[in-house]
């Protein structure tokens, strides 16, 4: 029977400790990229096209190859954050980071129901280091919304294959995730199609 001193500690802790703080870390520097004004060309028009009114954007959505979700979804947002002083760039970069955040919270929160606290952390952590997904969180694109829809749809799916009484309201959950993937960005309906 082996011993262990008092005070001794895992080293996969401190790891997972280091890595907690880098996800911190990551996300305030996230964050501080909505302060940028630097915009691309498909970011423009993601601005313009969420600019026109309601009944303009639902006519035009129906004409371009972009599902209207997120331009809607833009729009609120950016009507939403003007009032609170932040110009059209900022509230656009932050309507794209909410969906992000939103992640970041859900991976925390189904982490700890579902995994061990190392996934856990694993699973926030990629969640805001994964290649290109920081500048992702800021781009003015639907890129972000549709992430957070494919993974709420994945985690749904999940819990209706290991629940032992399926619910039909488990089922509401994942088609309403699907669809709203469906309905944010085309590859992403690809992606609930598959799920």
């Amino acid at each position: 029977m082996s011993e262990k001193k008092v005070g001794s500690k895992n080293p996969l802790s401190y790891l997972m400790g280091l890595i907690q703080i880098y996800t911190i870390l990551i996300v305030f520097m996230i964050l501080g990229m909505i302060k940028s004004s630097d915009i691309w060309y498909d970011e423009v028009f993601s601005v313009r096209f969420a600019q026109l009114r309601m009944d303009s954007l639902i006519e035009m959505a129906s004409r371009d190859v972009h599902p209207p979700l997120y331009y809607i979804y833009l729009k609120i947002c950016m009507s939403f954050f003007g009032f609170f002083g932040l110009d059209v760039i900022q509230a656009s970069k932050l309507a794209s980071c909410i969906p992000a955040l939103a992640l970041l919270i859900f991976a925390i929160i189904w982490g700890k129901k579902r995994l061990n606290g190392t996934a856990t952390t694993l699973f926030a952590f990629l969640t805001v280091t994964l290649p290109c997904l920081a500048a992702y969180y800021v781009e003015i694109r639907m890129y972000s919304l549709a992430l957070m829809f494919i993974t709420f749809e994945y985690a749904a799916m999940t819990d209706i294959l290991e629940s032992k009484e399926k619910k039909i309201s488990q089922f509401i959950v994942m088609f309403c995730m699907a669809l709203a993937a469906a309905y944010t960005q085309y590859f992403a309906g690809i992606a609930a199609e598959e799920g």
